[in-house]
C-alpha cells in the first residue's frame, strides 16, 4: 500500500489533538488536561490551511477556557510560508490568554 507523507491522520477528542509526524507534517500534540501545545518537526503541508484548520479550532476552544498554565513547545526543523503564517495566527491566539 502506497503512504502518502502528505495525507495526515489525526485523534481528536474534547481534551486532546494528535497528527502524526510524517516526512512533510509535524507531530502535533495538543492536551488540555496537561496543559501542552506542542509541535515538532517539518511544517510542509501541500494544503495548509487544511492542515491547519483543526488546530485552529483546538486553539479557539482552548483560550476560551485555558488552564492555568500553557507550556508552548515548538521544535520545527524547517517549514514553508505557509505553515510560518498559520504558526503566526495560532500564536496570537494563544496571546489572549
Amino acid at each position: 500500500m502506497f503512504d502518502n507523507p502528505f495525507a495526515f491522520h489525526y485523534i481528536c477528542t474534547m481534551e486532546s489533538l494528535i497528527i502524526e509526524r510524517t516526512t512533510y507534517l509535524p507531530h502535533i500534540i495538543l492536551d488540555k488536561k496537561l496543559g501542552i501545545f506542542e509541535i515538532i518537526g517539518r511544517s510542509i503541508p501541500k494544503n495548509p490551511d487544511e492542515f491547519y484548520y483543526p488546530i485552529f479550532k483546538w486553539v479557539d476552544k482552548y483560550v476560551k477556557k485555558p488552564n492555568e498554565f500553557t507550556n508552548i513547545i515548538i521544535d520545527v526543523d524547517y517549514m514553508n510560508t505557509a505553515s510560518h503564517k498559520c504558526l503566526a495566527i495560532i500564536l496570537n491566539k494563544f496571546d489572549k490568554i
